[in-house]
């Protein structure tokens, strides 16, 4: 017994003396060797962060305040963009409390708005608190990563696509324009080639990710209708293979069956587009409301309407349409 405790206390005394001798001085080895011994689970959360954000940047604290209500709040100028569509120089501020002159990587969503008197942007942060750069590294869950780490892993996830997990298909006109975010009238400039592409799809709290088929469609917008677009305006609407989700009716929840499959759009032609924008904030990719209803071509002002597009074989002229999309003040 008494050598097993010995042969114990050597192992531990080896070991503590291991992982001190590989301590490294510099603080870019530190953060490395933070990675190795724990780094996984931050570079997990921030990951996490990076789906939940529409804006990530670098910024430096230009002031820090108090509220006569209590309430820390701090101005940040952005440095280097790294995703969305805030300008190196931009200030921005967030109700949290930093040090002045310090940089920060920001993982951020939209916040209260903006402060017209001052015209400056507020947003909100993503992650657990704020995220300090020292010297070449960022600091998260109490762990030091390297900024190549951290920049590495972002280039990764953006390069993975975020997809519907499922879609629903709609017997009416009403419900199929309430359930759109976009519905334009648009031509197809171009179609790309398949390609197998990463995806990943969120339900229910999971994300899953697969490889699948898609195809990119460039349109470009002739008139925004109800929707946000301009005329002029150039989507790209993504098609993913039919295999990637499943279809499901929305009255009564049960599995679609068409017995065809849903026509491609063509290039040079126009359509009415019943599309819904990325959940990510951060792509500006577009997905039809469901492969059977996304879109429909127009001939004129003639609307073809594929047999398995119940919602819209009653309307079949374009003036019908907006008259009809008019009844529920969508125009």
């Amino acid at each position: 017994m008494r050598r097993f405790v010995k042969i114990l206390l050597l192992g531990l005394m080896t070991a503590v003396f291991l992982c001190a001798a590989v301590i490294p001085s510099s603080d870019r080895s530190a953060s490395v060797f933070a990675t190795q011994c724990g780094g996984e689970r931050a570079l997990s959360l921030l990951r996490g962060c990076y789906r939940d954000s529409s804006q990530i940047v670098y910024a430096t604290c230009v002031v820090s305040f108090s509220s006569p209500s209590g309430t820390s709040t701090s101005r940040f100028r952005v440095s280097r963009v790294i995703e969305g569509d805030l300008a190196v120089g931009e200030t921005i501020s967030i109700s949290e409390k930093a040090s002045v002159g310090e940089q920060y990587l920001l993982y951020l969503t939209s916040g209260a708005g903006a402060n017209y008197a001052e015209d400056i942007a507020e947003f909100a942060l993503v992650t657990n608190g704020l995220v300090p750069v020292v010297n070449g590294s960022v600091e998260y869950d109490g762990v030091r990563l390297s900024i190549e780490t951290v920049e590495a892993d972002i280039a990764e996830q953006d390069a993975v696509l975020t997809v519907p997990a499922q879609s629903f298909y709609y017997n009416s006109f009403d419900e199929l324009m309430g359930a759109c975010d976009s519905v334009f009238i648009g031509k197809v400039v171009s179609i790309g080639e398949p390609v197998s592409t990463v995806c990943r799809s969120t339900e229910k709290g999971e994300s899953v990710q697969s490889t699948v088929t898609i195809r990119n469609v460039t349109v470009s917008v002739i008139n925004g209708l109800e929707s946000t677009l301009s005329s002029g305006d150039i989507i790209t609407l993504v098609l993913p293979s039919s295999q990637l989700h499943s279809v499901i009716n929305a009255s009564d929840l049960s599995a679609v069956v068409t017995g065809s499959e849903p026509e491609l759009p063509a290039e040079d032609e126009a359509y009415l587009f019943f599309l819904d924008r990325s959940t990510d904030d951060k792509s500006e990719c577009f997905f039809t409301v469901n492969p059977y209803q996304g879109y429909v071509r127009l001939c004129g002002n003639t609307i073809v309407v594929p047999i398995y597009n119940r919602a819209m074989l009653d309307c079949r002229d374009l003036f019908k349409f907006i008259s009809m999309a008019d009844e529920l003040n969508r125009f």
